[in-house]
Order: structure tokens, then sequence, then C-alpha cells
């Protein structure tokens, strides 16, 4: 089976269930690829992805960095995927945390073993977060008042 996932700005051909497929659902992207060339083809873990040329992880990742514009901004960026690889790079010359899901070669900083992982992750990290603003607040009359 391929399954087809429409991402609104691309379009992902994916064969996680029939790797022996890989061939077939390049040959299927190439072809539509040669009506669209303004369109760049990514191969990824299991999928093939037809992307608009300027697409890219990283510009995607500086992009909102300036929209938030927050100076003391520590980026965190997790991916599972080889098109992962450019925010992997970003983050880190931008001396961000990197985090690779599952196995591979990476440029990331840490790796986390699987979905789970990451769920875990990020519960624990809330609650390290939660737990700072509340050691660096006072509760004065039911209100929390941030003293930084």
């Amino acid at each position: 089976d391929l399954l087809i996932e429409d991402k609104g700005h691309s379009i992902a051909l994916h064969y996680r269930k029939n790797p022996e497929l890989e061939n077939n659902a390049i040959y299927i992207m190439q072809q539509i690829k040669y009506f669209y060339p303004q369109l760049k083809l990514n191969r990824g873990k299991f999928v093939v992805e037809l992307l608009p040329k300027q697409a890219d992880k990283c510009k995607a990742i500086q992009t909102v960095l300036n929209h938030i514009n927050l100076p003391l901004t520590h980026p965190i960026f997790i991916g599972d995927d080889l098109t992962d690889e450019s925010g992997f790079i970003f983050i880190n010359q931008q001396f961000g945390t990197s985090i690779k899901v599952g196995s591979g070669e990476t440029e990331a900083q840490y790796r986390l073993k699987d979905i789970n992982s990451v769920s875990n992750f990020l519960f624990f990290f809330l609650e390290k977060i939660k737990k700072l603003y509340v050691k660096n607040s006072q509760d004065q009359n039911g209100e929390q008042i941030c003293l930084n």
C-alpha cells in the first residue's frame, strides 16, 4: 500500500507498510515532478515528498525564531527523518538543542529512542519549567506574582 498525504504546500507518498514499493514511489513522484519543475523531490524514511524548491526546515525554523523575536530564546528542535537534518544543523549553529528520534546517522546533539520517549521528555521538560516558575513566584491573595 502507498499512502498519499496532503501537507498543504507539499505532498508526500509513504511506503512504510511496503518498503519494497520504494522504487515505485520514487518513480511516481519523479513523473509528477517532471510536470511541475518548480517543485523539488525529498526522500525521507519510507517517504518521498514533493515540495516547493524554496522550502527548507532550516529556513522555516529561522522564520519562526525571527517572528517570536525573543532575545533569550533557546530553540529545541526534535525530528525523526532525513529531511530534519538541515534543521538540526541550523539549531546547533544557534546554540540550541537538537534531538533525533530513532536510529541512523545524524547532526543532532541528542537522541531519543522513539515517539514514547519524546512524549516522556516533553512531559518532564514541561514539569521542570513549571517548577522553576513556581519557585520564582509567590502566591499573594490567590494570585501568582512573578518575582523576576
